[in-house]
Formats: C-alpha cells, structure tokens, sequence
C-alpha cells in the first residue's frame, strides 16, 4: 500500500516495512517490526500476509499466520 510518499509492506517472514520513496532513485527502509518468532509455528508457514492502514489513528492493522492480528501504533515519522 502506497500513503504520499510512503511504501507499507507486509513480507512474510520480513515483517511489515515503512520505504520513503520520495526520491524514487533512492528509497530507505524508515521503519520495521519483525512479526516473526523463529522456532515458531509449522513449517510452512507465512507469517505477515497482509496489512491494513489507518492514517488517521496513525495504526498499522497486521494480519499474521502465527501471531494472528497485530495493531502497531505509528508515529509521525511512518505517517506524516
């Protein structure tokens, strides 16, 4: 999902990440959460598949295979 100049990612056994992209020839990771336990869970699963965004609370709803749903709490950095 793409917020102004703001990437949000889920990524499996990665986690969710925050890219700025407001220079496209140069985009930085500005922020992550490592949704995955090692040792946790059955082989084969995902982890973070999929996420949902909610500007206006500035929250990151996180849907994972092990940990079920996780709500981060951003800050003006991941949601500015």
């Amino acid at each position: 999902m793409a917020i102004g100049s703001r990437v949000y990612a889920a990524q499996y056994r990665d986690g969710v990440r925050v890219v700025d992209i407001s220079d496209p020839t140069a985009p930085s990771l500005i922020a992550y959460f490592n949704t995955w336990i090692p040792g946790a869970g059955r082989a084969g699963d995902l982890g973070t598949f999929c996420i949902d965004l909610d500007p206006a609370r500035r929250r990151i709803y996180v849907a994972d295979s092990v940990r079920g749903l996780l709500i981060l709490q951003a800050d003006a950095v991941v949601f500015p």
